[in-house]
């Protein structure tokens, strides 16, 4: 069984060589803040909220947009055809800032919202929300010192309200800090739709919508791999710069459904960078499932220890990120998220072969 320690000291290794790219990474970042680089201009940027069925999550919206230090030259809210009440939100309204157009019935899902919005647009720099997510009154005066590019990254955290949810929270991070490794090393393999800025020209060059609009998610990777593609340049944002805070998913059903929509696009995308570092983290989740398993049958103690110096390696080694990011507290999780996660990617694969479905609509 000396075979574990190969494999064990395979892992530490791997952590040490990203933990070290981290921080070689953070260093130029820091050396870097002197350059002058065109930045973001907030009064030439129209922020686009696509919505479906979201009257709480737009009603909280609404009120935040008002509590605002500064604001863009408009907020465009595109309709999905909702089937709640969430378009009476608008109807007392009386803010030149705040607009609201809605999909006709040849057109459906958020691809082609956004997509609607942005033709709508009348100013070059777009920002993207997703309306059920929460921001800082200041995030406009942040996001005007960031760097204008074609695309730009923005930070996106999940706001947890009990230990299911704070589990849920950390392989968002870590895939987080997977691709912030990427972007260093590589190139992005990651962004978010729910805090994405782009140029409205760049965006309606390389979307190509007609390919991939019968996938009813994934605008925002399709978007990545676009420009990508057509060399288009794209930035990242550093972690604490203008993010946005969405729920984490209540229950596990949710939880597991969320994370098979992210996976299953994956294999739409002919991203071969994207797929080499899923199938690397998968190739460890599982050999350690596999560990684990062999070691508890076979010698508990043994399993104890294995167990051990994997969290404490991970909690010394990711410590930085995750004090960056302010997420502290979930460094404690790491022991528990270690024994599950292997679990959790087999459940995953699994999902990918049932039926599922997002905002009311078979996917």
């Amino acid at each position: 069984m000396l075979w574990y320690k190969g494999f064990l000291l395979a892992y530490i290794l791997f952590l040490v060589f990203l933990a070290i790219t981290y921080g070689i990474q953070n260093h130029r970042i820091q050396l870097k803040k002197d350059l002058k680089s065109p930045l973001i201009k907030t009064n030439e940027l129209t922020v686009i909220i696509p919505f479906r069925n979201e009257y709480n999550n737009l009603k909280r919206m609404l009120s935040q947009i008002k509590a605002l230090t500064d604001t863009p030259f408009k907020f465009l809210f595109v309709n999905d055809h909702s089937e709640d009440q969430s378009i009476s939100l608008f109807n007392e309204i009386d803010d030149a800032k705040i607009e609201v157009i809605s999909l006709d019935h040849s057109h459906q899902g958020k691809k082609w919202a956004v997509y609607k919005g942005v033709s709508h647009a009348r100013t070059e720099n777009i920002l993207c929300w997703d309306a059920d997510l929460t921001f800082s009154n200041n995030y406009f005066e942040e996001l005007a010192q960031c760097e204008s590019a074609d695309l730009v990254i923005l930070p996106v955290y999940f706001h947890a309200s009990n230990l299911f949810e704070s589990l849920g929270e950390i392989d968002v991070y870590l895939a987080n800090y997977t691709n912030r490794l990427s972007t260093f090393l590589f190139r992005p393999i990651l962004c978010s739709g729910a805090n994405l800025f782009f140029k409205k020209d760049s965006y309606l060059e390389v979307i190509d919508i007609e390919k991939h609009a019968h996938i009813p998610s994934g605008d925002d990777a399709f978007l990545l791999r676009g420009m990508q593609k057509y060399g288009k340049k794209i930035t990242l944002v550093q972690e604490q710069k203008c993010p946005v805070n969405t729920a984490s998913p209540a229950s596990l059903k949710a939880f597991i459904k969320q994370r098979s929509r992210w996976l299953s696009k994956s294999f739409q995308l002919d991203d071969w960078l994207l797929n080499s570092w899923a199938i690397f983290q998968f190739i460890f989740a599982i050999g350690f499932l596999l560990l684990f398993l062999l070691l508890i049958v076979k010698s508990p103690p043994l399993f104890l220890l294995v167990w051990t110096i994997k969290s404490l390696s991970e909690i010394i080694l990711l410590a930085p990120y995750f004090i960056r990011i302010k997420r502290i507290k979930l460094l404690s999780l790491l022991p528990i998220h270690g024994i599950l996660f292997p679990f959790y990617n087999l459940v995953l694969v699994c999902s990918l072969f049932m039926d599922n479905e997002w905002k009311g609509r078979s996917i």
